[in-house]
């Protein structure tokens, strides 16, 4: 029913494997506890973000599986009153949460690393996640902070984009082209990806600091 709220030929082969993958990953998030793990996912699958959402069963997803390394699953971090999941000792009410913007951690966290990998933020992503544009500000005041007071690592590979910004794509472009991932990963091979992105800069990098030291 969620799902045909927004696409009436929603097939029910797709909604029993979505089922499928979120009872079990809530299984284990409960300790194998069959009527805990319901009341979690009930109470994630009723939770009012979704029923404005433009996409309600990858917003579920992403809320309870997380993405591709677990994380930001904000729709189990409210959870109910009888379940075990972990809740903040200072903020004990639901709705309150012990992060720097009072968001859950998994929500919390997401939103910084779209900040960070500085994907796009729409008005819409804002609204389904209940973020508010305070919230924004102060986590872009969080990663611009990161910013300004992080060491580069990369001296380099800074230089080199700043004295031939092209140079410096090709031969990330390059390094990306012949990166060995693991399968287990699942990851698109894009620059757009911060992990990836950031494996490339330390491989740019070694390079660099291999062919500076030659030519010494």
């Amino acid at each position: 029913m969620l799902a045909q709220s927004v696409e009436p030929a929603y097939p029910d082969e797709r909604a029993w494997s979505v089922a499928r993958r979120l009872a079990t990953t809530v299984l284990e998030t409960v300790g194998g506890e069959a009527s805990t793990a319901r009341s979690v996912l009930l109470n994630a699958i009723t939770d009012r973000r979704l029923t404005r959402a433009t996409n309600p069963i990858g917003l579920l997803i992403r809320g309870v599986v997380g993405d591709q390394k677990g994380a930001d699953r904000y729709l189990l971090t409210g959870g109910v009153a009888s379940t075990r999941i972990e809740r903040p000792i200072d903020h004990p009410m639901a709705g309150t949460y012990n992060t720097s913007i009072g968001l859950p951690p998994g929500l919390h966290n997401g939103l910084l690393e779209a900040l960070r990998g500085r994907r796009t933020i729409s008005e819409a992503w804002l609204r389904e996640r209940e973020i508010s544009s305070r919230a924004l500000e102060i986590a872009r005041n969080e990663v611009e902070a990161e910013t300004s007071n992080a060491q580069t690592r990369t001296p380099f590979s800074d230089k080199l984009a700043a004295d031939d910004p092209a140079g410096y794509k090709a031969r990330l472009e390059r390094i990306l082209v012949e990166l060995e991932l693991p399968a287990i990963l699942q990851v698109e091979r894009t620059l757009a990806h911060p992990m990836l992105l950031g494996m490339c800069s330390a491989r740019l990098e070694a390079e660099l600091q291999h062919e500076v030291g030659r030519s010494l």
